[in-house]
């Protein structure tokens, strides 16, 4: 099973716009033209789509990296 959802997140919209980036540079696209041209305008039609699995493993690697930062940053006020 996928999830779909809007392309909402800072980081898949750039991805997003870079992956158009890279086919218009490959293939001089006109679509791809219009669409970077009119992003604000095409952004809402495109849907992101990921597997129900895929994402929870994401989700607990960043669970798994803020549980990092939090105790780097409890031990450096220790050490304050």
């Amino acid at each position: 099973m996928v999830e779909l959802s809007p392309v909402e997140d800072r980081a898949d919209v750039a991805e997003l716009q870079e992956m158009i980036n890279g086919h218009l540079l490959y293939t001089r696209s006109g679509m791809a033209t219009k669409v970077l041209t009119n992003w604000e305008e095409f952004l809402p039609r495109f849907v992101k789509v990921i597997p129900f699995e895929y994402k929870k493993i994401l989700e607990e690697e960043k669970l798994r990296r803020l549980e990092s930062i939090l105790r780097i940053t409890e031990e450096e006020r220790r050490h304050e």
